[in-house]
């Protein structure tokens, strides 16, 4: 049996969606905005200084997609705990997520 939601339901749960999609949206667009500020402000300078800062902009996409991975992943494991009422592991996985992107950001600057 399929269930159908009522107009209010489905007014109700877009609401919530855009309240999400609208700030990682956005995110995601700042984040494309500052490799291609980079290449503007470094567009009358040499080929050299423009090919550098699109090194490193790859490594930067690179360490996000790392960062994206373990914050997703753990977003899974946050929001089981957290309908089970269990705080004390939420506090658990936070932390270890926050460890674990600290770390990953910490290789990442010591090898770029």
């Amino acid at each position: 049996m399929e269930y159908k939601m009522s107009s209010t339901e489905k007014k109700e749960f877009y609401k919530e969606m855009f309240s999400l999609a609208v700030p990682i949206g956005l995110q995601n667009l700042l984040i494309a905005l500052i490799g291609a500020t980079d290449a503007i402000m470094l567009g009358r300078l040499s080929q050299d200084a423009v090919a550098s800062v699109s090194l490193a902009n790859q490594i930067v996409f690179i360490m996000n997609l790392f960062v994206y991975a373990v914050v997703g992943a753990g977003g899974v494991l946050l929001s089981q705990y957290w309908g089970k009422n269990d705080k004390k592991m939420v506090k658990n996985i936070f932390c270890q997520m926050s460890k674990w992107t600290l770390t990953i950001t910490v290789i990442f600057f010591l090898l770029a």
